[in-house]
């Protein structure tokens, strides 16, 4: 798979996580990639033998979790986006791993894309959580995140 750096002033990125199937260029919409090239800064973690069986003991998602913090530092703290297009294929319980980091260094909005076909169906945005907010894309419903 391809992926592209960051370069200085791009506000924009992409956080692919492919633990149990691979997540293809080719399968994100034209805001992350253009064919197969990313046209964003992209960070993937990833394995090398991608199965729903990824996860099979706490000190997978321990480490997991590990590399999940380190993505975030590199997006938030030294790339500074503010925007981080999020496409993941994994099992339920790295996807909470995930839900879990992003509460606790939440400083960018998160576009969180899903696929409801098959392993090579497009990926379409469908939630937009910022500080603020969380928004349905499809529907435009927003709900307030603060007190």
């Amino acid at each position: 798979m391809q992926s592209r750096t960051h370069e200085a002033g791009v506000i924009e990125a992409n956080l692919i996580v492919s633990l149990t199937f691979p997540i293809t260029p080719s399968r994100l919409p034209s805001v992350s990639s253009n064919g197969n090239k990313f046209v964003l800064p992209t960070i993937e973690i990833s394995v090398a033998n991608k199965s729903a069986n990824t996860v099979r003991h706490p000190d997978d998602l321990t480490l997991f979790g590990g590399a999940v913090d380190e993505a975030l530092k590199l997006l938030q703290d030294i790339w500074k986006v503010r925007k981080v297009h999020l496409y993941v294929g994994a099992p339920t319980t790295a996807v909470l791993t995930i839900g879990q980091k992003m509460q606790a260094r939440h400083h960018a909005s998160f576009v969180c894309h899903e696929t409801s076909g098959g392993p090579e169906s497009a990926f379409a945005p469908t939630i937009e959580i910022s500080n603020e907010t969380v928004r349905n894309v499809t529907s435009g419903q927003t709900v307030s995140l603060q007190p």
